[in-house]
C-alpha cells in the first residue's frame, strides 16, 4: 500500500464538505500516526478526572458521529473500552519498560497513546487541497502511513455505489474494513482487524505517556524536579 508523503487536512463530523469550509478539520502528518493524545489543530476535548479520564474524549467522538448511526456511536464506546483492556492487559509489559517513570505515571495513562479514530472522515482519493475529490466513511485511522477506513452497520450505499466506494479508496492506497457488528464477539473481530495482535503494541513507541490536555510529558518531569515534594499532588 503506497504511503501518503505529505501533509494533509482532513475533514470530519460533518455530512458534507461546504464550499465554505465550516468543516471541522484536523491534519495528519506523515510518519506521526494520529493517537488519541494528537494535537492535529482541531479543538481539545475538556481535561477528564481519575474517575473516568477518557470519557471527555468519548463524548467528544460520539458528537462527531451521525445522529442517526447508532452503530457509529457503540463503535465510539467499544473501542476505547478496548483500548483500555489492551493496555491493563499489557501492564507487565509496560511496566518492565520503565515508561512509568517509578510512579510518576500510571500504566492506564498510555490508553491516550492508542490511535485515534476520526468520526465522519473525508478521505482524498484524487487531488489535493481544496480541489480533492474525497469520499466519506464512518470512521478513520492514520497510521503515518496511510489511512485505514471503517464502515459499520447496515449498508447506506447501493451495491454499485458501495463497490465504487471501495474501488477509490483502494486506489488512492487507504485500507478498508467494513463490519456489521452485533455481539460482543463480533466488536472484538473488528477491533483485532484494526489492532492485530502480531503488530507491536500501540503504546511500545511512546517514551512517555501523555493525555490530550498534557502539553508534553516532559512538563511532569520538569515539575518533580523543580518541586519534587508536591510533583505528585
Amino acid at each position: 500500500m503506497p504511503a501518503i508523503g505529505r501533509e494533509m487536512i482532513i475533514p470530519y463530523a460533518c455530512a458534507g464538505v461546504p464550499a465554505a469550509g465550516a468543516c471541522p478539520i484536523l491534519t495528519v502528518t506523515p510518519g506521526e500516526p494520529l493517537r488519541l493524545n494528537s494535537h492535529a489543530g482541531d479543538p481539545l476535548p475538556a481535561a477528564g478526572d481519575d474517575a473516568d479520564p477518557l470519557l471527555p474524549l468519548r463524548l467528544q467522538l460520539i458528537r462527531g458521529c451521525d445522529l442517526w448511526n447508532a452503530t457509529a456511536r457503540r463503535f465510539v464506546e467499544h473501542y476505547l473500552n478496548f483500548a483500555a483492556a489492551l493496555v491493563e492487559a499489557g501492564r507487565a509489559d509496560i511496566e518492565a519498560g520503565g515508561a512509568t517513570a517509578s510512579g510518576l505515571f500510571s500504566y492506564t495513562d498510555f490508553v491516550f497513546s492508542a490511535p485515534r479514530p476520526i468520526p465522519r472522515a473525508h478521505l482524498p482519493v484524487a487531488g489535493t487541497g481544496d480541489a480533492a475529490e474525497r469520499v466519506a466513511v464512518d470512521f478513520a485511522f492514520w497510521t503515518g502511513e496511510h489511512f485505514v477506513a471503517v464502515v459499520i452497520g447496515p449498508p447506506r450505499l447501493l451495491p454499485a455505489q458501495l463497490r465504487r466506494q471501495r474501488e477509490r479508496l483502494a486506489a488512492a492506497g487507504h485500507g478498508l474494513v467494513t463490519a456489521l457488528p452485533a455481539t460482543a464477539q463480533d466488536w472484538r473481530l473488528l477491533f483485532a482487524q484494526l489492532l492485530p495482535e502480531d503488530r507491536q503494541p500501540f503504546w511500545r513507541r511512546e517514551v512517555l505517556p501523555c493525555g490530550p490536555h498534557a502539553g508534553t510529558a516532559l512538563d511532569r518531569l520538569t515539575a518533580l524536579a523543580t518541586h519534587p515534594a508536591g510533583a505528585r499532588a
